[in-house]
């Protein structure tokens, strides 16, 4: 239930990353972690997100009813896969539900996700 990635999860990221990986996307932690940008042998950027938190598990505390839909996109260089955007959808389940829902108009839910995160930029 740490919002920061450990030293075991980064390491795994580095080992991706140094093996061609152009996005990596995490779970298991049950809450939202850190996005980092890593830099690939090719010099092309390529991007970890440890935990897109808590889609399943009916968890009660806010930080493990914060999840949040990533999204990539992709191109083709002359090198390889490159993530040319990533941003993210954040949501919430409310308490007793096991439903989830964009946060867009709880403003909690949204600047948790925006430290996790950093800033939205998915308008859809």
């Amino acid at each position: 239930y740490k919002g920061r990635p450990n030293g075991r999860q980064r390491a795994w990221a580095q080992q991706w990353v140094k093996a061609g990986a152009a996005a990596i996307i995490g779970n298991h932690p049950h809450v939202l972690q850190t996005v980092e940008w890593m830099t690939k042998p090719s010099g092309d950027q390529a991007v970890v997100v440890y935990s897109l938190g808590n889609f399943v598990a009916a968890q009660g505390a806010f930080e493990k009813r914060l999840s949040a839909i990533a999204h990539l996109d992709f191109g083709v260089t002359s090198r390889g896969l490159v993530v040319e955007q990533f941003s993210y959808t954040p949501t919430i389940r409310p308490r007793g539900s096991i439903a989830h829902f964009r946060a867009d108009s709880d403003k909690e839910a949204r600047a948790a996700a925006e430290r996790q995160l950093g800033p939205v930029r998915c308008a859809n």
